[in-house]
């Protein structure tokens, strides 16, 4: 692209390693989405890093721990700055925070969905706009939007949760296409 070497925007589906990400022994990595399933999976498979930063990593070797809340960008904001001033510029962020409801769509509610939206979709939003201008300005960065492949076929009483998926898988490759 025209700003140099412009950040990338990947997604993935399943079960993510370290061949899918390519981490670098030098690489910053932030990943959002607590310390439990599919983060914690990332988590550890990134330890050559040099740091990683994750919103709730109890006790494990090599992994920072900051306290963020998804839904609030003020939250959002003060986590990704203690992220900085704790391991450096962010290069690698991987969005990965999943609280699926597994339910038939007529037995779920409305508050239930504006809490899964808060957290998947906007969760996202607020952690790409505050890491992506860095990014930009240093001409290099990573970012890793993963997403459940019911954003792309659905899935049976995940009707909510693939609907959030969606619009991730969408974001990624909006964003991609503008930082192309």
């Amino acid at each position: 692209g025209a700003r140099g070497r412009p950040p990338v925007l990947a997604r993935c589906a399943g079960k993510v390693t370290t061949k899918q990400i390519m981490i670098d022994s030098k690489d910053v990595v932030v990943i959002g989405g607590g310390f439990a399933g599919l983060s914690a999976s990332v988590a550890l498979a990134v330890p050559q890093a040099d740091g990683v930063v994750t919103d709730a990593a109890p006790g494990v070797d090599g992994i920072e721990r900051f306290s963020i809340d998804l839904r609030q960008s003020a939250s959002v904001q003060a986590a990704l700055a203690e992220a900085r001033s704790a391991v450096g510029p962010i290069e690698i962020l991987i969005n990965c925070a999943e609280e699926p409801i597994q339910r038939p769509f007529l037995d779920t509610h409305e508050t239930e969905w504006r809490a899964l939206v808060q957290v998947t979709l906007m969760g996202v939003f607020r952690v790409t706009q505050v890491v992506l201008p860095e990014m930009i300005g240093r001409g290099f960065g990573r970012v890793v939007n993963v997403a459940s492949d019911t954003g792309r076929v659905g899935g049976a009483g995940r009707a909510v949760s693939s609907g959030c998926a969606g619009g991730v898988i969408a974001f990624t490759k909006t964003i991609a296409r503008e930082l192309a």
